[in-house]
Parts: C-alpha cells; sequence; structure tokens
C-alpha cells in the first residue's frame, strides 16, 4: 500500500477528471489517496470515491487568471504564481506525509517535490513531448497563443518556435534556481510539461507515437470524463443522426465568431446541440429555433451519441470522445495544446482543422462543412481502421503496478 498525495490543476476541467480517473484504479489497489482539487470541482467526485478518499482543496490557481495569461503572450504560470503554489505544495506534502506525489499540470511540483526528495509522477500528453514524430507546429496571431492561418508567420513560427516557447520556461527556471535545483533548469516547454521521475502519457500511442521512450514513460491510453447531468429527449428536427451537429467550445476555445457558425449550419439544414459553458448566449432567433438545444453544460457523451459531426476548439478531451463513437471531428483551436492535440486525427483522416479567423467568411464555413458532411455519407466512421485503433482499453493498474515496483 502507498501513500498517494495528488495534485489537480482547477484552469480546466482536463486536469481534474484525470487524477479522478486514477483514483479509482488507485483505490482499488488498497492504496491511500488524498485528493487535492480546485474547490469548485468538489462536486463533481463521485460518491463511492470522496467516501474513500481524503479530499482538500488547493486555493492559488484562478482558472480565469490562467486563460489571460495564455492569450496576452505571457507564461502560463508568473514565478509570482509558481512560489505560492510552491509554498502550498510544500504546506500539503508536511501535513500528509505522502510515498508517491502524482501531479496533472502542476509545474510547481518539479521544484517542491525535489525538494521533499518524494518520487513524482506527472501526468501529459505525448504531444507535448520533443520525442513526438508528428512535429508539426502551426501558431500566433495578435494573442501569442491563438492559431493563425498566415504564411507568413507561419513560417516565421516554424523557424522560431523553440525559442519563443522557452519564454514560458523562465518563471520555472527562476524558481529552480532559488531553491537551489539548478541541475533540474531546462529552457524546453516541451520538456517542463513532461517533467517528472516517472510520465505519463493519456493518449493511444497510434494517435500520438514518440519516436522512443525511456523505461520512466508510459501511455495510460485516452481518458474521458463527463459531467453526471442529463440530455433531455430532443424534438424530432434530431431524429436524423447524420444532420446532427456537437459545437462545443469548451471554456479555452474561440467563440468570438460563435454565431457565424451557427448561422453555417443553420443554411445547410444541420440541427445544434451546442454547450455554452456560460460563455456565451444565443441571439433570440436562435433561441427561438426547434433545431438548436443549447445549455451551459451538455453531457458530451450523450450529445456525441446523436451527432454525425463534432466542432470543438481540439483538445484530447473532446477528440478522443469522438473518436471512441466514430464521430468526424471538426477543430477550430484556440492555443497550443489543442492544435497539437488534432495533428493525429488530421493525420489519421477522422478529424480536419479551421482557423478561427475563417469563421466570418460564411461562405467557406459552408464549403467546409459540406464537404464534410459529404465524406461522411461515403463511410461509416466506426468501421474504418482509423477509429478501431482507438477501442483498446486503458492499462492504469499495469502501469502503477510496474511503477511502485520501482519506488
Amino acid at each position: 500500500m502507498k501513500k498517494i498525495l495528488i495534485f489537480s490543476q482547477g484552469v480546466n476541467l482536463t486536469h481534474f477528471f484525470r487524477p479522478l480517473i486514477l483514483i479509482k484504479q488507485l483505490l482499488l489497489q488498497d492504496n491511500k489517496v488524498t485528493f487535492l482539487l480546485f474547490e469548485g470541482h468538489h462536486r463533481f467526485i463521485p460518491k463511492d470515491i470522496s467516501e474513500n478518499t481524503t479530499v482538500d482543496f488547493l486555493k492559488t490557481i484562478n482558472p480565469k487568471r490562467f486563460q489571460q495569461n495564455i492569450f496576452k503572450k505571457m507564461p502560463v504560470f508568473s514565478a509570482n504564481q509558481l512560489q505560492a503554489m510552491i509554498n502550498e505544495d510544500l504546506a500539503m506534502i508536511d501535513q500528509h506525509r505522502p510515498d508517491v506525489i502524482i501531479g496533472d499540470l502542476r509545474f510547481s511540483l518539479a521544484v517542491s517535490a525535489r525538494l521533499k526528495s518524494i518520487p513524482y509522477i506527472t501526468i501529459t500528453n505525448a504531444h507535448w513531448s520533443k520525442k513526438r514524430l508528428i512535429k508539426k507546429i502551426e501558431i500566433v496571431d495578435s494573442h501569442m497563443g491563438r492559431v493563425v492561418e498566415s504564411k507568413l508567420f507561419q513560417s516565421s513560427f516554424s523557424l522560431f518556435h523553440k525559442q519563443l516557447l522557452a519564454l514560458h520556461t523562465i518563471p520555472l527556471n527562476l524558481m529552480k534556481k532559488k531553491h537551489h535545483l539548478r541541475d533540474y533548469i531546462n529552457y524546453s516547454y516541451f520538456d517542463i510539461n513532461c517533467e517528472g521521475d516517472f510520465t505519463l502519457y493519456a493518449d493511444h500511442p497510434d494517435y500520438s507515437p514518440l519516436e522512443e521512450m525511456k523505461d520512466c514513460e508510459f501511455y495510460l491510453g485516452p481518458m474521458e470524463w463527463f459531467p453526471p447531468v442529463e440530455l433531455p429527449s430532443l424534438p424530432q428536427e434530431f431524429a436524423n443522426k447524420r444532420q446532427n451537429v456537437y459545437i462545443n467550445m469548451g471554456n479555452m476555445g474561440p467563440v468570438e465568431n460563435i454565431h457565424y457558425l451557427i448561422d453555417a449550419c443553420l443554411e445547410l439544414d444541420l440541427s445544434i446541440i451546442i454547450g455554452t459553458c456560460g460563455r456565451f448566449a444565443l441571439t433570440p432567433h436562435e433561441k427561438n429555433t426547434s433545431c438548436i438545444y443549447s445549455d451551459h453544460i451538455i453531457p458530451g457523451n450523450k450529445a456525441l451519441n446523436l451527432s454525425a459531426l463534432s466542432i470543438s476548439p481540439g483538445g484530447v478531451s473532446a477528440v478522443y470522445p469522438a473518436i471512441k463513437r466514430g464521430v468526424y471531428t471538426l477543430a477550430i483551436p484556440g492555443h497550443v495544446d489543442a492544435y497539437l492535440s488534432m495533428q493525429g486525427a488530421v493525420v489519421n483522416g477522422i478529424g480536419e482543422i479551421m482557423f478561427h479567423t475563417k469563421l466570418r467568411d460564411k461562405k467557406h464555413v459552408k464549403e467546409v462543412l459540406s464537404n464534410i458532411l459529404a465524406k461522411l455519407d461515403n463511410i461509416d466512421c466506426k468501421l474504418t481502421p482509423q477509429f478501431q485503433l482507438f477501442s483498446i482499453p486503458q492499462n492504469i493498474d499495469l502501469v502503477f503496478e510496474k511503477i511502485f515496483r520501482r519506488i
């Protein structure tokens, strides 16, 4: 039995539900687990986990501030934010005295876990590894971190993206210097995303392959979670799955041009299930349209089961569930992570990317949607080899068995 301290991250639900999924398996192995999370996520913990897990709250991360940092060319965590996180980490470690620490997007653990000499396991995605086989990156616009379609910008970014992303490593490196961990200083943003004594990739190896792997790196397999809410019975307009589109831009996807997208879908006689995440409101016309169903929170699994096309910012929490259900993905990325996560879908022919700058061009949007629908008329996505690749079960128990034997 191990005493395990798990740090989730409050910036979005992905970095909450991945640790949550691990906890269920770790409890089956008779481990003692303490789960640290953003207070607003506590309501999503199932009763069977909350009754068998010690739960405590993290105070230092503001999701809105994190998003602002991304959209304003700033490092995702400032030096001050990291120092506050390190202080909080150390207090939690002293309080709970774990044998093992697990973190999801908790960069501060690269300092605090080492200061306490406790093995640290990080959860991330393989598209953040420097050893990823799919190397292409496209990004940059007036907000550093937004994806745009510009040959000049893309050419420049292809040449200088390592230097530009290295700026995001500066705050963490300052903390490492401050706490006398100079041997761990790293100027690769890809490396700090994967930094830990053990690295767990929440991916399928055929979707996000690596050139090589160390014996401290493991694939967990795709992970998904949906809010425990119901989708009501929908009207007759939603009876034809081939005409249904599920739109959800999450809490970080670009929504400034969302109504142009909705208009294009309506002109193609598509029915729309749309999750707003509280980030925008439908127009009066959209509210009174019977072929649109919207809500603040949508159970994505149920919406995908009714849809032929998923429109999202990308991101593994949107792409993997669509792949599992044989639903084609059109991604409109809002930041680098979302773009990188879509590369596997593009390479495998089960998704494509449209840049948010194109949404105002209704003719272009309708052409893209029409081409996708024509493509789907000629294939059953669930029967294609590309979709069948991703049906393997997770191997969480086997991964932790290997790790715990070495700790």
